[in-house]
């Protein structure tokens, strides 16, 4: 399935999106990698969403918490 990406107002992160029947959390860096954060729930990425600062929330809240891969 192919996710949906909204651009992001943040200096690291160029977008990201969320597919909630997977539970999957998928951002793009502006440095060209993007990374699939698996087991995420809707809560979680909408609070991630609606964080002042995205770069932030994804290193406090999601990074260590969730497994990831790298597409």
């Amino acid at each position: 399935m192919t996710v949906t990406h909204k651009p992001l107002q943040s200096s690291h992160i160029k977008s990201a999106g969320y597919d909630a029947d997977a539970e999957e959390l998928h951002v793009t860096f502006k440095s060209g990698g993007t990374y699939v954060y698996r087991g995420v729930p809707q809560d979680d990425a909408d609070a991630f969403f609606d964080a002042p600062s995205h770069g932030k929330h994804l290193q406090n809240e999601i990074i260590g918490t969730y497994s990831h891969i790298r597409k």
